[in-house]
């Protein structure tokens, strides 16, 4: 978005272009000789002036009355009016604008944002999104860089590379400051500590290496792990690290001398999870390869209790904040809540039967919105499970289901060939979008909320206005079924996904189609705008996910994620982790910048055919044909909740806004 003054924000979703026009053609109307009242207004709904207006007035006649208002630095903008656009010799008859019409002003956005990426081609990129200006490229690395961050204070930039080196890099020049050698294999992640005065790296060699920013020296290697070391934290104080491997251990590390001072041995398979509790005085962990979970303390490394009760794998452990319980996550389909103090198990949350094909996060995280096949949508809380509320009025399966802004509306696609928008506050259907010629696989607000979009099995995306559904612009061009249409972070564009194998990339502003993004061996299922619009996410039935630039249409990154079909990927909110849902029955969290998969989410029965995250970042929600959704902790793993009540496969979930979570 854009704000000019104080009345004009620029949200440009209306795809009233070239195609719109040509489709609709231009039929003249009558010039009517009295007087109108129009309104002119942003797409976020706000006035910006009344004017006394004639049928007979073209642009210029409407701009020089809107000085008056305005003023003449006002930016010039496309003034829209249903279908049509006055431009030119059009006059106001011509649009079809009449006595109290409202008419749309879209402004083309300035704007600019700095972003890194980290490629295949042996670089990372600092980029702005002024394309007057050039990325600022850090060459050097001999291999593919895998992972690119900057300190908080974004005075340095730091790379970890296929080519077993880190980089440290001055990010206004690109200029590389220092190459830390000394791992043997790739360095898959490299992170600041909290005061950006040391790094440490992970890499397959099977060591971490803790790093002094300002001289570049290694000053500890911390080695004995037997296999590759899948993840290295600092304590919250920083005066520890703590490591977990595939070899079946953990290690904590004194971060100031480079000791081990105690290998927690005992788990019978590799690491799933490994972390500390809020103070820092205990350590949790879990393994794939055992039905236990277990708490060590920090002081002396002694495991304090053994978490029994599972009948299967236990993949995830996490603290509760105050680290007076701990839940687990296990393939036997059930969560489990304990005492961190006796190791009692308090309460088991079992999973059910069920085909979920949808979940969503409100935007604050303390509801969840579930789609299914069963016809309905349901309205959950996070905090006690209650199903809040029961969506019931399409006549086949819901396919998605989401949240508007606000909270206050959700906007659901059928395969009855609908959208409709709903009221969370009673449950009332308050519109229905008809139009398509087959089932909506998805439906999705403009970024104000102001405007609907839909993708459908009738190979077409269409543009809808939220107030009144009239269809303002049907987008054509894919050769198969449109599975997905998103709009990106400020509304500038669109991306489409479709059954034809392939990515169209739309400017909104125009309609055009800007790019197509191939490459994708079979169905592409979904694609998504990264949080700063300069990438793009898809995944597909030929197991992949690709991340592609968004500028140039590059594929950059191409993940070989599950054993099956990929059905959905997502960026988390800050842009740093992947979340990919899969018809093998999992969900997997990425790094953005190693490209490894950091932790597998299991304990549905069934394919998941959605995954997202909550607004902070904290928690996954799933959902699965298995008929349930599931919330777990991302740090962990562990399945904090499954829901259950509908009576056929899920299709979407969703997180509600403007409520507290709580998960414990």
């Amino acid at each position: 978005q854009a704000v000019f003054g104080s009345s004009l924000a620029l949200t440009p979703e209306v795809l009233i272009g070239r195609r719109a026009r040509r489709r609709h053609g231009r039929r003249r109307c009558c010039p009517s000789s009295f007087a109108m009242q129009i309104t002119l207004l942003t797409l976020a709904g706000r006035e910006v002036a009344r004017v006394e207006a004639q049928g007979c007035w073209t642009k210029l006649d409407l701009y020089s009355r809107l000085q008056e208002h305005v003023g003449p630095k006002r930016p010039r903008a496309r003034i829209i009016h249903g279908f049509k656009e006055l431009d030119g010799e059009a006059t106001l008859a011509d649009v079809r604008a009449t006595d109290g019409s409202q008419l749309l002003m879209l402004f083309d956005p300035p704007g600019q944002l700095e972003v890194l990426t980290a490629s295949s081609d042996t670089t990372a990129k600092i980029w702005s999104r002024d394309e007057s200006n050039c990325p600022i490229t850090l060459e050097g690395h001999q291999g593919w860089v895998y992972s690119a961050v900057a300190s908080r204070d974004g005075a340095h930039v730091l790379t970890g590379s296929e080519d077993c080196t880190a980089r440290l890099w001055r990010p206004e020049s690109g200029e590389c400051l220092r190459v830390l050698r000394g791992h043997g294999d790739v360095v898959r992640s490299a992170a600041f500590s909290a005061d950006g005065t040391r790094a440490v790296t992970a890499s397959d060699d099977g060591t971490s290496r803790l790093w002094i920013i300002s001289t570049g020296r290694c000053e500890h290697v911390l080695q004995g792990h037997s296999g590759r070391v899948s993840s290295a934290v600092f304590s919250p104080a920083g005066e520890h690290v703590l490591t977990a491997s595939d070899d079946a251990t953990a290690k904590l590390w004194d971060a100031v001398a480079g000791r081990c001072l105690f290998a927690l041995t005992g788990h019978e398979g590799p690491l799933q999870s490994a972390t500390f509790s809020a103070d820092g005085t205990r350590v949790l962990t879990s393994s794939g390869g055992c039905c236990t979970a277990r708490i060590w303390a920090t002081a002396s490394g002694e495991c304090l209790r053994t978490l029994r009760g599972h009948r299967s794998l236990v993949n995830v452990a996490v603290f509760a904040p105050d680290a007076s319980t701990v839940l687990t996550a296990s393939d036997d389909f059930m969560a489990k809540l304990w005492s961190a103090h006796s190791g009692d198990c308090i309460s088991t949350l079992a999973g059910h039967m069920g085909w979920v094909h949808c979940a969503a996060y409100s935007p604050n995280g303390a509801q969840l919105l579930t789609g299914s096949d069963d016809n309905t949508v349901r309205l959950w809380a996070v905090d006690t499970g209650e199903c809040l509320l029961t969506l019931v009025g399409h006549m086949a399966g819901v396919h998605s289901a989401v949240f508007s802004p606000d909270g206050a509306h959700v906007l659901t696609a059928s395969a009855d060939g609908t959208a409709k928008l709903w009221c969370t506050e009673i449950g009332e259907c308050l519109l229905t979008l008809r139009g398509h010629d087959d089932g909506v696989k998805c439906a999705v607000f403009s970024p104000d909320g102001s405007h609907v979009l839909t993708a459908s099995d009738d190979d077409t995306a269409k543009l809808w206005c939220r107030t009144s559904g009239q269809c303002l612009c049907t987008f054509e061009g894919h050769a198969g079924p449109v599975k997905s249409a998103v709009f990106s972070p400020d509304g500038s564009q669109l991306l489409t996904a479709s059954f034809d194998h392939t990515v169209k990339l739309w400017d909104t502003s125009t309609g055009e189609c800007l790019r197509t993004l191939a490459g994708h061996a079979r169905l592409v299922t979904s694609a998504v705008f990264s949080p700063d619009g300069a990438h793009v996410l898809t995944a597909s039935l030929d197991r992949t996910v690709k991340m592609w630039c968004a500028k140039t249409g590059e594929c950059i990154r191409t993940l070989e994620a599950h054993r099956e079909c990929v059905w959905s990927a997502v960026f988390s909110p800050d842009g740093k982790q992947l979340l990919t849902a899969s018809h093998d029955g999992t969900a997997k969290l990425w790094s953005l910048l190693s490209g490894e998969c950091v932790r597998t989410f299991h304990g549905h029965g069934l394919p998941v055919r959605s995954a997202v995250f909550s607004p902070d970042g904290a928690q996954v929600f799933t959902a699965s044909v298995d008929r349930t959704a599931k919330l777990w902790c991302t740090d962990t793993g562990l399945c904090i909740r499954t829901l259950e009540g509908h009576g056929d496969r899920l299709m979407s979930a969703v997180f509600a806004p403007d409520v507290a979570v709580r998960c414990c």
